[in-house]
């Protein structure tokens, strides 16, 4: 019985280290949809798991990156200045 017990932990751990390291990279959405996968959980379960492992390791959510958009914008702004210019 304790093996089984320690066997659940373990894989437990297995489970938390793998949605800490989906929320390291930025894909909290993707570690939302693997609780849910694992657990059984609503969407909203999942969430305030995954929002309370993030808190417990310390690990920020993040939004969606909008870096690559600006970066877009800015090119296709600076590229525009640069045409009409000559």
């Amino acid at each position: 019985m304790h093996t089984l017990q320690t066997l659940h932990i373990m894989l437990d751990d297995d489970r938390d280290g793998l949605l800490a390291l989906l929320l390291q990279e930025g894909n909290a959405g993707q570690a939302i949809e693997l609780y849910c996968d694992e657990m059984g959980a609503t969407r909203e379960e999942a969430r305030a798991a995954v929002r309370e492992l993030s808190r417990r390791y310390g690990i920020p959510l993040r939004r969606p990156a909008l870096a690559p958009w600006l970066v877009l914008i800015a090119a296709v702004v600076l590229g525009s200045a640069l045409v009409f210019q000559a």
